[in-house]
């Protein structure tokens, strides 16, 4: 081959790669053409109709550009340790939206639950314009945090011919106070309406059994046999993005067609691998970008908020103080979060946002510099509000750990919970545990936060314990699933000793522990005493006492209590506890603390060496009973420790 055919075959190259460049641009921007006709038509349709909420057209680009369809399924991910990761019948939101409130008309009212961040404004505007101009229906979209928004539904015309989209029922001041009684009320003002969907925060009802399944709104038309009397109240619950998705999202981020975006994809998904809150929180996905430029984030909620702030402030820095900037909002986070208990909403105007910020500066604002790309930005009728409403929870928890008292004043939400456990976790939070003990001493009746944790499970008759749920609960999980950490504990747990026996009040989980003290009874020659048969053991709990018998999870934390004492003691080693737990008639389940150990004869080995978290001890789990040899069984010792509940009320 000469080198004029070789540089015919460059030329060639060369050419191709300047028209496939050509092209990407020519789509790149046809697409933002499209993307940037679509954004002002729907935030010229918002602005027209008096009941939607108001957006920029900013707001609507960020709300619409990058919009992934999220999946949804009818059980609730959040009550899983790990919402990432569940795996259940799932399909597009969209899709099973048109065939519940367009096609069927069956099922009328809706409701959207999901976790803070997981998008559900984002949804409510994608699939207002879905419904407008891809299946040509009437709809309108209203804001439940909007101190008018009945009177804004009652306005609405051809109510019988419109859906409505209803969001954010959690941020409705009424509901915060009675959530089941607003939602009945707000049902009740949507009565005509042809379909309504409300969205909703997951935690904002404490259990599945407290979210309405009845509308209250009667059918007027005959009803078949059977039938209700009024419309059920179906619920839907957002997914959190599976593979698939995240790929779909970081492409939007980094173009297939930019060879120069291929390591940072690669980084993109590791990270996305490594700290699952991104995949579950569409909200914290948007970070993604910064997060691979920097090419270093922390795991934990609390730290991916501070590192949002953190950026945020750097970009504002040329026309404000950084650490002015942050004050002023930790500021008006507690202001807008006291306010909004109140039913006052969650926006100041300019001069509300000057008295604020004069508490922290005298130096004045010069608040036209804030856009809708920052995290504090004014809305289309000039008055100033979070980016998100989890901004302000975060702020305001921050402004809780510095100190302030008047976050002890108000009823806390179940993301700032969340968000508090997380710093708790934090390398900060373990090297301040003097900040915890301030806050947890205080007086928090006016602020729901306790329990910090969820209660362990009492014992069961017939299952085998959640081993692996049970030990690691301190470090697992996401959400309001998650326990707080176990170095939190000290300040829960009251420990005292008299005469041989030990006596343990935790005041997390309202439990209080009766047992023997070996090193008193060994010391006396009375070791018999303190270990006794299965039979004499079940006879003393079997007698009518309040004491009973604990299960493995409350065991656990009793484990966890004493480690946070340091009083390992109490529970030594070696000693088979008893548990109130059993797999069956006659089939029993023991605990050993302590490593290899061995086999247990006349027991079954079931569960070995596992860690517990936040303590440094590994426990296994055993089976005896009706497989065990009459002589074995009868001869095998047991320890038995006593557990009660409610003694608080007590």
């Amino acid at each position: 081959m000469d080198w004029a055919t070789i540089l015919l075959i460059l030329k060639v190259i060369g050419a191709a790669a300047v028209i496939l460049v050509a092209l990407w641009q020519l789509v790149h921007f046809t697409m933002q053409i499209r993307l940037s006709r679509r954004t002002k038509r729907l935030q010229r349709e918002l602005e027209m109709d008096q009941a939607s909420p108001q957006f920029t057209v900013d707001e609507v680009k960020r709300h619409v550009a990058t919009y992934v369809k999220p999946d949804c399924a009818q059980t609730d991910p959040t009550s899983e340790f790990d919402i990432a990761a569940v795996i259940d019948v799932r399909e597009s939101i969209f899709a099973a939206m048109d065939r519940a409130v367009v096609d069927s008309g069956q099922r009328r009212h809706q409701l959207v639950l999901a976790d803070s961040g997981m998008g559900k404004t984002s949804f409510c505007l994608n699939y207002l314009e879905h419904l407008r101009h891809k299946r040509k229906q009437d709809a309108v979209f209203i804001s439940l945090a909007q101190a008018d928004a009945l009177a804004k539904l009652k306005a609405v015309p051809r109510k019988s011919r419109t859906i409505v989209l209803l969001d954010a029922l959690d941020e409705d001041p009424a509901a915060i106070r009675e959530g089941a009684k607003r939602l009945y009320e707000v049902l009740e003002a949507a009565s005509d309406f042809r379909s309504v969907v409300v969205t909703c925060r997951s935690q904002f009802f404490p259990t599945d059994l407290a979210i309405p399944t009845e509308t209250g709104v009667s059918i007027l038309t005959p009803r078949m046999a059977g039938q209700n009397a009024s419309y059920r109240l179906y619920r839907l619950y957002l997914s959190a993005f599976d593979d698939r998705q995240v790929r779909q999202f970081i492409r939007t981020h980094f173009p297939l067609m930019n060879p120069l975006a291929f390591s940072r994809r690669r980084k993109a998904h590791e990270l996305v691998a490594n700290v699952r809150e991104l995949a579950a929180r569409p909200m914290l996905l948007e970070l993604l970008p910064l997060l691979v430029k920097d090419g270093k984030v922390g795991h934990e909620v609390f730290e991916l908020y501070q590192y949002m702030i953190d950026k945020w402030v750097e970009r504002e820095a040329s026309w404000i103080p950084e650490e002015r900037l942050r004050a002023v909002s930790i500021e008006m986070a507690v202001e807008v979060h006291t306010r909004h208990v109140r039913g006052l909403g969650d926006r100041v105007t300019v001069p509300q946002l000057d008295e604020i910020a004069s508490r922290v500066s005298e130096e004045p604002g010069a608040w036209d510099h804030l856009t809708t790309r920052s995290l504090l930005n004014r809305d289309s009728a000039g008055n100033l509000k979070f980016a998100h409403r989890s901004i302000m929870e975060f702020l305001f928890v921050v402004a809780a750990l510095e100190g302030d008292e008047r976050c002890l004043s108000v009823r806390w939400t179940d993301f700032m919970k969340e968000v508090l456990i997380s710093w708790g976790y934090t390398t900060v939070g373990r090297d301040s545990l003097h900040v915890a003990e301030r806050l947890l001493g205080s007086d928090l009746s006016k602020t729901s936060l306790l329990p910090l944790s969820e209660p362990p499970i009492r014992p069961s008759n017939s299952n085998v314990p959640d081993f692996a749920i049970a030990a690691d609960r301190r470090s697992a999980g996401t959400g309001s699933h998650r326990s707080a950490t176990g170095l939190w504990r000290r300040n829960s747990f009251n420990v005292t000793e008299s005469e041989g026996m030990a006596r343990v009040v935790d005041v997390e989980f309202n439990l209080e522990w009766r047992f023997q003290v070996r090193a008193h009874w060994a010391k006396d020659g009375l070791i018999n005493q303190y270990r006794r048969t299965v039979g004499e053991t079940l006879r003393v709990f079997n007698a009518g006492a309040d004491f009973r018998l604990p299960s493995y999870a409350e065991l656990v934390t009793l484990a966890e209590g004493l480690a946070a004492k340091e009083r390992d003691d109490l529970l030594p080693d070696g000693e088979i506890y008893l548990l109130g737990d059993m797999l069956g008639d006659r089939r029993y389940v023991a605990v050993r603390l302590g490593t290899g150990l061995g086999t247990q004869e006349a027991a079954l080995l079931i569960d070995r060496d596992r860690p517990l978290s936040s303590t440094k001890r590994k426990a296994s789990a055993f089976e005896f009973g009706i497989h065990s040899g009459a002589e074995a069984f009868r001869l095998l010792r047991v320890v038995g420790i006593g557990v009660r509940s409610g003694i608080l009320e007590d």
